[in-house]
């Protein structure tokens, strides 16, 4: 089994390879060797611990944990694809009178740069996500595809309701 585990992080590894031409200024270039160029998104860490939680003891045991993982992801998926198509997310405007009127900037972080959270957007999204967890622990799924779930879950909606631009880290979404 640790040569297997082994084996998939290798392999998690090299798919996040960093594109050595990788240029932050330009819009749309290519951040990772193995994906395409619109990916920009992140995430290939998460994956990689998805892969390493998916390992069991036997071919049969792994392949039902990857299933449940991916119903886990999948369900995550569904629900943010319905909520954000009813809730609009607010993004950075600078025409406006006030553009910060709605943003909460944050000096302290573990990374020591500072960071803004859109308050509103906050505010609307996190009783949906109480709901979700609240469902998903009472519905009756395993445990590897509620963790999958709940994680998932919380980071999709915290990345669409982050305010930072992802192609351009010192701004914000306009």
């Amino acid at each position: 089994m640790a040569l297997r585990v082994s084996f998939a992080v290798v392999i998690s590894s090299i798919i996040q390879t960093r594109n050595v031409a990788y240029d932050p200024s330009v819009a749309h270039a290519k951040k990772w060797i193995f994906l395409p160029d619109w990916y920009y998104l992140g995430g290939l860490s998460y994956c990689a611990i998805m892969v390493v939680f998916s390992m069991a003891y036997n071919v049969g045991g792994t392949i039902r944990e990857v299933c449940q993982g991916f119903s886990g992801v999948g369900v995550a998926l569904l629900y943010n694809y319905g909520l954000f198509a009813f809730i609009e997310v607010e993004r950075f405007d600078d025409k406006v009178d006030d553009p910060y009127k709605n943003y909460f900037r944050i000096n302290k972080a573990f990374n020591s740069s500072g960071y803004w959270i859109n308050v509103p957007n906050l505010y609307t999204t996190l009783p949906w996500i109480v709901v979700f967890t609240v469902v998903v622990m009472v519905l009756p799924f395993q445990t590897n595809t509620r963790k999958y779930a709940l994680g998932t879950n919380a980071y999709f909606t915290l990345t669409i309701i982050n305010p930072a631009n992802p192609l351009s880290s010192g701004q914000l979404k306009r």
